[in-house]
Formats: structure tokens, sequence, C-alpha cells
């Protein structure tokens, strides 16, 4: 009863409690407040004036300001004056009156107050996203907010994230002070004008990362377009001694050899310290200069050891075509082979697998020597060859997430279709899967979570769910319900 109370609610009722009474229950747990407020109370997102959490934000009494844990400042209209000069239209000029007439600037203060107030904020973001006009979040009031959290926050933060245009950073990384326990940074090098010279914005970033190279751990780069090059950037950063994980985002056809990168560089400085790293190729949608899966693992990136890895994300492209599917397979079995003695975990995305490129991946990383506890994948037929040979080569496996797109008797590599092409297959094709798990129970494999992600409009699904129940008699947890939740699970994918 008490965890479903909203934080300001039980505020009220406290009052009414004997202080003596009071007091035993804070005693009982430092972390008491943590369980009975709301998680609405524990994210604020400023974003608009008239805005529902904005107005959350301005409503919120002082004790409950403070225990804010998680702030998201996307300041995109705040003010009263309009930053578009052009002639107004007779529309325009009454939305301005209704806004003036709200006190919009009476509000914005409150808003600065408010966050004022927030000192024990663990996650601070920063937002301008590429729709937002540049302008507004350049406005007076926005770096007032943005300044104002910095400066709060200074000695609390754990985690900055800058999800900005290069354009904003010398603005925000002046005014920003040195965090004394930052541990994870997240920074996004893209720009909104194609005549910003970038380069010259670099060494403010990288001035601001080494300022904080004593307690960096997480270290996220995002260069979402290749109108960005980040080799500079990533030539230029200094050594962060306490780095232990690396996330990167890169264009995909930036990744030619024609193109360095920068990344190798900064990687070959930390892949002795390196626990966990993440590459995610993006800008997906470019069509021109793509790279094979051989000319990709050829790049500088995918050449460096690791000793101490033990958990590794590939978000790749989703290749097709028998030749760059074994292309694929080779190329993963050798990136693979030599971190089989220390992952633990493996993600692959985007990029969907038959079963013979598994096969080749789990040739890598399995058998005796693998230390392979979490596996994460996609594939296009889900069928009984893939549990058989993931419970024989990785036997230490305790949690799987599998995400196909139907079930299937067996998986010759004959078959991939595109994410709407399942929904027109029969209901009856799970049938197959169904006759070929009869009977199958994996009781000794030490699999104790599973999780099916994706399966829409797979056909006889209700049955496969009862089916797999049965089969993994050791699993505890199916898409994070119990076994007996996970057949009760309504079948959303039946055509109607």
């Amino acid at each position: 009863m008490v965890l479903a109370l909203p934080y300001d609610i039980w505020c009220l009722i406290t009052k009414f409690l004997p202080k003596p009474e009071l007091l035993k229950l804070y005693s009982v747990n430092s972390a008491f407040f943590d369980l009975v407020m709301n998680d609405e109370y524990r994210e604020v997102t400023v974003y608009h004036i008239e805005d529902e959490r904005t107005r959350r934000c301005l409503n919120m009494g002082p004790v409950v300001v403070t225990r804010v844990r998680s702030l998201i400042l996307r300041p995109y209209s705040l003010e009263k004056k309009r930053m578009n000069k052009r002639k107004s239209s007779v529309g325009r000029k009454l939305l301005e009156f209704v806004q003036q007439a709200r006190n919009p600037d009476i509000k914005s203060s409150t808003l600065v107050k408010q966050i004022s107030r927030m000192t024990e904020v663990k996650f601070l973001m920063i937002n301008c996203d590429w729709w937002d006009d540049i302008r507004l979040f350049n406005s007076e009031l926005a770096a007032s907010l943005i300044t104002t959290a910095l400066w709060t926050q200074r000695s609390q933060l754990r985690s900055l994230c800058l999800s900005i245009p290069l354009e904003t950073y010398p603005n925000i990384i002046t005014a920003a002070p040195v965090f004394g326990f930052l541990e994870e940074l997240s920074i996004t090098l893209r720009t909104i004008y194609l005549t910003t010279i970038y380069e010259e914005i670099y060494p403010l970033i990288i001035k601001f990362v080494d300022q904080h190279s004593g307690t960096l751990h997480t270290l996220t780069v995002d260069t979402p377009h290749r109108m960005v090059t980040p080799f500079h950037f990533f030539h230029n950063l200094g050594q962060l001694p306490k780095l232990k994980k690396l996330t990167i985002h890169h264009p995909i056809n930036r990744l030619l050899p024609q193109y360095p990168s920068g990344i190798d560089t900064f990687l070959r400085k930390h892949s002795s310290q390196l626990q966990e790293f993440s590459f995610h190729i993006c800008d997906l949608f470019a069509t021109c200069n793509l790279p094979s899966p051989n000319e990709l693992f050829s790049h500088p990136i995918f050449l460096i050891p690791m000793p101490r890895l033990a958990y590794l994300e590939l978000g790749l492209f989703p290749w097709t075509g028998a030749v760059h599917r074994r292309s694929m397979a080779d190329s993963l079995m050798k990136y693979l082979h030599p971190m089989r003695k220390t992952l633990s975990k493996f993600a692959l995305r985007y990029h969907v697998l038959s079963f013979l490129e598994i096969r080749s991946m789990v040739s890598a990383i399995g058998g005796p020597e693998s230390q392979l506890t979490d596996l994460e994948l996609r594939v296009h037929l889900l069928t009984h060859d893939l549990f058989d040979l993931l419970s024989q080569q990785l036997p230490q496996l305790s949690r799987l997430e599998v995400g196909f797109e139907a079930p299937k008797k067996q998986d010759d590599g004959s078959i991939t279709f595109n994410h709407n092409q399942h929904s027109v297959w029969p209901d009856t094709r799970g049938s197959e899967f169904l006759e070929a798990m009869a009977g199958r129970t994996y009781t000794d494999w030490k699999l104790r979570h599973i999780a099916f992600p994706t399966h829409n409009g797979c056909g006889k699904w209700s049955e496969i769910r009862a089916l797999l129940v049965v089969a993994f008699p050791s699993v505890i947890t199916f898409n994070d319900v119990s076994p007996q939740e996970f057949i009760k699970t309504p079948d959303y994918t039946k055509p109607y």
C-alpha cells in the first residue's frame, strides 16, 4: 500500500503521524524515502512552459524537489518574447497574446528557482533535438536554466549527457564547473549548419573531458551523421585512467579505410583496461560507400585486442545476400574467438542472423573455455536446432534473448525476409515448430532467464509458449515474468 502512494501524498499523511512513530519508520532503512516515492518524482523534464511535465516541476514542494534524482533539460519555448522577428500573422499574434496573459516570465523564474533547489540530482541531460530551434535553446532563459542546473549539481552529479549540436558547446562548457564525482559522460558530435567549423570546438570538449579524467569510468560518443568527422576529437583525447566502459556510435560510410576515425588511437590507449565496449553503426539510411563485412572487420577498430573485455555489444548493418552472410560469419568468428575466455555478455543488434551464421559465431565463443552467461541476438527463424546448439556449446549461459521473425522446423539459411513479410505467413506455420520441439527438454542447461521480444504474427504462439515452458523447466522467468504468467499472456499475434 505504501509503495503505491505518490510521494507528495505520503508527505501529507506523515503530518498526522506522531513524531516518535515517524522516527521509527525512518530508522528502519536510510532508503525509506526512495521506496515510497513515486518514479514520476524521481525524474523531472523541463521542456515547454505549457508542457505537463514542466508544470509538474513548477508545482513541486520544497521537500519533493530535493528528492529529484534525474533532471532532463530541453528548454525549447520558455520566454514571452518570440525569437522569430518575421512579420507575425493574426493567428501568431493571438497565440503570443495568450502566452503573455499567462505570465510565462513568472513561471520561468519559478523554474530557475526550482532547479536551484534540486541538490540531489545524480543524472543530468541537456538536450536539443534536430528539430528544435537553436535560437530558443541559446536564449537567456535557457542559458540561465542550464547554468543553474550545472552549478547546483557540481558536487553530486554522477552522470552527464550532452545531446546538443556542436554549435552550442562553447556556451555550455565554458559556463560549467568541474564536477568532482562525475563518472559517466555522454556527448554528441553533430552540427546544425554546414558552414560550422567544428574542429575549432573540439579543443573545448577535449579540455572538459580531461578535467574529469580522474573520475570518468564511462564515456559515450555519438556521431550520428557523416557531416562530422571525429578524427581530431578522438586522436587528441588524453588518457582516462579509470575508463572501464566505452560506447561509440559511428556513421557506417565513415568506416572505410580512406576515412580515418581516430577511434583506434583512443581505443589502443585504453584497450588493456576496458571491460565493456559497445560499437553501433548509425546513419543506416546511407546508400553509398557502404563497407562489406570483410571491410568493416578489417578496420583498425576491430583489430585491437582487449584482454579484459567482459561485455561486448555490436550494432551492425543488416547485410543480406549469401556472399555477405558468409563473409559476416567468417568475420564474426575471427573477431570473437580471442575473447572467448573473458567475454561474459555479448549482444548483436540490427543484423538478423541465419542459423549458419549463429553456428559460426557460437564456435568462436563456445566450448569448454567459454565464460559467456548472457547472449542477445536476433534470428530470422526460431528452430529447435538453435536451442540444441546453444545448450551444447554454451552450457554456462544464464540469460538468453532471442528476437525472431517466425518459428519453423529448420533453418538452412535460404529463407530471409523483411519486417513486414512475416505478417503474410499462415497461422499454421507454427505447427512445424511444435512438431519439432515436442518431447524436447533442456534440464541440464543452466539457463534461468529467457526472452522473446519479437514474435509478431508467428502463429500458434499460445501453444508455443506452453511448449517452451515445458522444454525449459529450470528457467525462472520468460519475458521477465514467471512461467505461469508467461503462459497466461494474451496472444496478440493472431490475425484479425
